[in-house]
């Protein structure tokens, strides 16, 4: 079998061609010597706008450069992490990015290297998505919590109230029989006597019945 080192630079460009993959093949210094067909459709450019330059003359931010430049630097470590590709737009394309050096391919061109890059892009936006469904059923879940909470606290003061306007119909039921017992008392001492004496009886009765002593009252 034929060593890496071995095969000339255009079989592995060729070979790069091959590849569902961007990948670019980049020397020691980051400049790009071929990129495949796929890298060029990720970065949005065509190949000659693309080779002879170095990785990090695509990137604009501070924290971007530096970390190419870190990359590039540790040239002879086999690398993989999540990153972007910049494109003309000035959209960020998410792309897995990995690179392995090849050796020594020939020693009138120098070292180099393979990065490929793999396109998540579908993979963050449904991330994304998921993340504001879930944002939005949790928002949504609070509010149920909220309105249900509310719901049981309305529903303790509307039995208040109920409770409280049942004992003021009680006590006035209670005074207008006081004072027909009253007002027959004055008429008929018998039978206003008669009246509390039933109204007597009734709870007692309700009482010995193991009615409680509300119950006992109404019954009077």
């Amino acid at each position: 079998m034929t060593a890496a080192n071995d095969l000339p630079l255009e079989t592995i460009t060729a070979l790069m061609e091959s590849l569902n993959c961007g990948a670019l093949l980049v020397d020691r210094a980051g400049v790009i010597f071929h990129a495949n067909t796929r890298a060029c459709e990720l970065l949005a450019r065509t190949r000659t706008a693309v080779e002879g330059l170095s990785i990090e003359s695509f990137y604009g931010e501070p924290a971007d450069i530096e970390f190419v430049r870190q990359r590039v630097e540790q040239f002879d470590s086999i690398f993989e992490d999540d990153f972007f590709l910049p494109r003309p737009d000035g959209t960020r394309l998410p792309v897995i990015v990995s690179s392995r050096p090849l050796g020594d391919i020939n020693v009138s061109v120098g070292l180099y290297k393979v990065i490929t890059f793999i396109d998540i892009g579908r993979q963050k936006r449904l991330e994304h998505r998921l993340t504001e469904d879930y944002r939005q059923i949790a928002k949504l879940s609070d509010t149920v919590i909220e309105q249900a909470i509310e719901l049981k606290h309305h529903s303790d003061r509307l039995e208040q109230a109920v409770r409280e306007r049942t004992t003021d119909l009680r006590e006035a039921n209670m005074e207008a029989i006081y004072m027909l017992a009253v007002a027959s008392e004055a008429k008929d001492a018998d039978t206003g006597a008669h009246v509390l004496r039933i109204r007597e009886y009734t709870e007692l009765l309700a009482g010995e019945m193991g009615l409680p002593q509300l119950t006992a009252e109404r019954c009077g």
